[in-house]
């Protein structure tokens, strides 16, 4: 069994599922056989001392690419790594040079992003995006506020595997043209451009007002359960169905977002 060589390391809302299901179509590529693979090397309290890793835990890692057979580029995804001390350990550990995608964007529209993810599909948060965000008397008290410091997480990376393995791709170039975006990826990571002719470039993960919950978490427990194919096949159906647009923006939305991105600058 393999490693991967291309691991997608976040930061949540940038595009990585996306990105993830489109190199997954590429005729070079093969991709871990769930994306975000349980978080492998995410310990659930990254405060503590950092977990050192065992052959055991590497050889359960690598049971999600066992299907990637003589392949030229295996990639995994999970955007919670950007954020993992223990990740980088882990990774460290691998002796082989893996690549690391990191999708920047602006992030104050992350954040936003991320709120109404969470506010309108999982619906595992249930107030304003002010109180996502914890403003309070002008200032931000959130720790979600603090993901989106990204030089100070990026720089961890950079100083663990040197710039030469950071692959820093924009969010905006993505959403302008996904053909052109994955082009330049492929010329960044050794595989054939050309590779992406046939693909089609819709959004995955789009965020959407979920109607019923508990279907809606039902139905993702199951998908990973039955072929991608399928998945792909009748989700248009089911998100027609369980579904509707997402609200815009208010214009206090607009205001902590304004004010947002000037604490991101001062930072």
């Amino acid at each position: 069994m393999a490693f991967p060589n291309l691991v997608l390391i976040g930061p949540p809302k940038c595009g990585t599922t996306s990105v993830f299901n489109w190199l997954s179509r590429h005729p070079e590529v093969c991709v871990s056989s769930i994306k975000e693979t349980y978080h492998f090397f995410v310990r659930d309290d990254e405060k503590v001392e950092v977990k050192d890793f065992g052959e055991k835990d590497f050889d359960s890692y690598q049971e999600y690419f066992k299907h990637c057979q003589a392949t030229k580029l295996i990639v995994e995804a999970t955007p919670e790594y950007l954020y993992s001390r223990s990740a980088i350990q882990a990774f460290k550990k691998i002796d082989q040079p893996i690549k690391f995608l990191f999708i920047y964007r602006d992030p104050a529209e992350r954040m936003f992003s991320d709120y109404q993810f969470h506010r309108h599909k999982t619906k595992r948060f249930k107030g304003s995006f002010e109180s996502y965000v914890d403003y309070q008397n002008g200032r931000f008290k959130g720790k979600k506020v603090k993901m989106g410091y990204y030089q100070t997480y990026l720089s961890k990376w950079i100083d663990a595997f040197g710039k030469d393995r950071i692959l820093e791709m924009d969010f905006n170039d993505l959403k302008k043209d996904s053909s052109s975006f994955m082009r330049k990826l492929a010329s960044n990571i050794g595989i054939d451009p050309e590779g992406f002719n046939q693909i089609d470039f819709h959004q995955k993960n789009k965020t959407v007002k979920i109607k019923n919950r508990k279907l809606h978490v039902w139905l993702i427990n199951l998908s990973s359960k039955i072929p991608q194919s399928l998945v792909d096949l009748l989700s248009p159906v089911y998100y027609q169905l369980n579904s509707g647009a997402v609200p815009r923006k208010t214009k206090r939305d607009e205001e902590i977002i304004d004010a947002l991105r000037k604490h991101y600058q001062e930072v």
